[in-house]
């Protein structure tokens, strides 16, 4: 429930207190972010949400899907690497601190630069810019951020 709240740092203090099964289950859904989309936005299409915490410089989970595999891992090491595989259209929100002076890449293309979208590569679409971030459209496919 902390999470929920915005309380991931709180979260994952007591959750890395707790034996493995529960702590990796947790890391899924929270940590790594591989969620489904509310049911009310009409198309059950994945969420991939990843939290970046000071304490954790790794998280890699998966989830299985009725379409296939879905695979999340996140990499702290300097700059921050999101790797993703997808067996369908999902949405991912990379998380940015500062959008005016970021350079987001995504499979080697620029997808985001000093305040600006960029082409990016294909299969890869911004949606919508939020506050901590960008929302973007993947399709089918492996991608590396």
């Amino acid at each position: 429930i902390l999470p929920k709240y915005g309380q991931i740092d709180l979260a994952y203090r007591i959750q890395s207190q707790l034996p493995q099964p529960l702590a990796a289950k947790w890391a899924i859904g929270d940590l790594a972010g591989i969620k489904s989309m509310p049911k009310a936005t009409f198309v059950n299409k994945p969420l991939l949400q990843p939290k970046i915490l000071r304490e954790v410089d790794f998280v890699e989970g998966q989830m299985k899907t009725s379409n296939g595999l879905i695979y999340l891992r996140l990499d702290r090491s300097r700059p921050l690497r999101i790797q993703v595989r997808v067996p369908i259209k999902t949405n991912l929100f990379l998380p940015v601190s500062d959008l005016t002076k970021a350079t987001v890449m995504a499979n080697k293309a620029r997808l985001w630069m000093g305040g600006s979208p960029q082409p990016g590569p294909a299969g890869v679409k911004i949606i919508e810019l939020a506050q901590g971030g960008i929302l973007v459209e993947l399709l089918r496919g492996k991608y590396d951020f």
